[in-house]
């Protein structure tokens, strides 16, 4: 659907959003909490929450086509 859509038009802002998270949070994890540490899970899970969805919209596009 729209999300779907979304997805696979922006998938290299996916794949950049998890690339900077785990830059992130390497060159914070030796620091205390802070809002960029916050700022850096958000982004992770957002990244890999979006990943997820891009590669199981593809699944059911796969299966509906066959």
């Amino acid at each position: 659907m729209l999300v779907a859509a979304i997805l696979r038009r922006y998938s290299p802002l996916v794949y950049g959003a998890l690339g900077i998270g785990l830059v992130l949070a390497v060159v914070t994890a030796f620091l205390p909490w802070t809002w960029l540490q916050f700022l850096t899970v958000g982004l992770l899970i957002a990244g890999i929450g979006m990943f997820n969805g891009e590669s199981s919209s593809r699944k059911r596009a796969r299966s509906a086509s066959e």
